[in-house]
């Protein structure tokens, strides 16, 4: 609905804001008040006045008219709706305070979430590493004890014997590497990442936070690797196991060879 609107009324022509209902403009078609010597000529110069004022009226309405940004909206209230927030503001620089406040989250937001992410992935990878590692140590131990008992004498029938409590102990080994490995990705998601970014919480923060991760997980990743590499405590028990059980002969040779 446009702004204004011409009206006849007795004695003149006048133009109504359709917003307030009242008068903003009048021309008289009243003898001796009007423009014309006849009440038509009056008239019509009454009318021809109101409809030049009616179009000089878009460009005036478009200069005092108020530029909303994109995605906020005048309510009939007096308030402003922003969309990106959902919320109703008195004033636009209370929603363009609001509004750079919500980005700024936003934003945070979403940079704590990869970093959460990376914190998670330096975990599995830790994981992943330990169950190669395991796999091949398994691998190296039951090579070198298959060698050892059919080069002094056994049969593969011990060899078999002995795979299942060899596998059962690598397994445990696991477990326990795959579980300190949770543990302290939990412990780097505590430390690291804040439970609720307020308005105290910014990009600095953040950044330090992430260097301080990236320093203690690269130290994390060696020691976690040395411990790998280390021989694993079920080994010398394994051995002990297998020499007495495989004789004096065989005992001396696993132990010479293996220890």
């Amino acid at each position: 609905m446009k702004r204004y609107r011409i009206a006849k009324r007795s004695g003149s022509v006048v133009i109504i804001d359709n917003k307030t209902g009242q008068t903003v403009k009048s021309w008289s078609t009243k003898r001796f008040e009007g423009e014309g010597m006849t009440q038509d000529r009056r008239d019509a110069n009454a009318l021809r006045h109101a409809e030049d004022w009616m179009r000089s009226q878009p460009a005036v309405e478009a200069k005092e008219a108020e530029i909303l940004p994109e995605g906020v909206t005048k309510l009939d209230s007096g308030n402003y709706q922003s969309t990106k927030t959902g919320r109703n503001y008195s004033t636009l620089d209370e929603l363009n305070t609001a509004e750079t406040e919500f980005d700024r989250v936003a934003g945070l937001e979403e940079n704590v979430e990869e970093f959460e992410g990376r914190i998670t992935e330096a975990g599995k990878l830790r994981e992943e590493l330990a169950a190669n590692k395991s796999a091949r140590q398994q691998g190296q131990l039951m090579s070198q004890l298959q060698r050892s008992i059919l080069g002094t004498g056994g049969d593969q029938a011990q060899v078999e014997a002995i795979v299942p409590q060899i596998q059962e102990s690598g397994q445990r080994s696991l477990v326990d590497y795959i579980t300190g490995s949770k543990a302290k990705t939990q412990e780097q998601l505590a430390q690291f990442i804040p439970g609720q970014i307020g308005a105290e919480y910014n990009q600095q923060q953040l950044s330090d936070a992430m260097r301080k991760f990236l320093t203690s997980e690269e130290t994390d990743r060696a020691q976690f690797q040395a411990t790998l590499d280390a021989q694993p405590e079920w080994w010398e028990q394994a051995l002990g196991q297998f020499a007495q059980g495989a004789g004096a002969g065989l005992g001396t040779y696993l132990t010479g060879r293996l220890g």
